[in-house]
């Protein structure tokens, strides 16, 4: 998880052999992602998630994503390619 983390932290990490990464905020998300381009990552967005985001979410984080919600909320599932 890389709530809070800076970019740099997040880079030291992938050298040390981490490439899985999770974030809950897609404003916070958006940033590191770009900033870590450069790098094969994993990245997974976890948590609640606005339906005006999902869009965004889908574009950005991996494929292999999951979200549901208990309910009559938004349920979205993208299985493994």
């Amino acid at each position: 998880m890389t709530k809070t983390q800076p970019v740099d932290r997040i880079r030291q990490l992938a050298a040390l052999g981490q490439h899985v990464f999770g974030e809950n905020y897609l404003q916070e998300a958006c940033p590191k992602l770009d900033a870590c381009a450069d790098i094969d990552l994993e990245w997974h967005f976890i948590g609640a998630l606005q339906s005006n985001k999902a869009a965004e979410v889908a574009r950005r984080f991996d494929p292999r994503i999951a979200v549901t919600r208990s309910g009559s909320r938004l349920q979205v599932r993208q299985e493994s390619l």
